[in-house]
């Protein structure tokens, strides 16, 4: 009886431990997305992008290729489902980046939408 008490006291430590994990692990994620779309909105230019790819599993997202300065860039992104429809493969749209660094960027109508966040506590 008193090793199952023990085997069960140790799953549940298992279990907390793997939950404080988990939820370190997405708020990091959801530190980084926020801390970059503020770096794009803070001080970003804006350049057409072509649309290479459209993926609907798990929600919606595109890979969208960009030129700056001569250096081709590929953002592979979620985007809403109003811009899945919007948009075909080969179509053009305005990715807004980071002028510093000009892989961090967004599709330009999401520097005007309220920030996704994955996780709030």
């Amino acid at each position: 009886m008193k090793r199952k008490k023990q085997s069960f006291g140790a799953f549940l430590i298992a279990i907390v431990v793997v939950a404080v994990i988990w939820v370190s692990v997405i708020k990091f994620f959801n530190y980084r997305y926020l801390r970059d779309r503020e770096r794009i909105i803070s001080k970003h230019a804006t350049v057409l992008g072509v649309v290479m790819k459209k993926r609907s599993v798990k929600g919606y997202g595109a890979d969208i290729c960009y030129q700056v300065d001569g250096v081709k860039y590929e953002m592979s992104t979620s985007i809403s489902r109003e811009l899945y429809k919007k948009y075909e493969v080969g179509d053009t749209i305005r990715v807004a980046y980071e002028v510093l660094n000009p892989s961090n960027s967004l599709p330009e109508s999401d520097i005007k939408e309220k920030p996704y966040k994955f996780l709030e506590f």
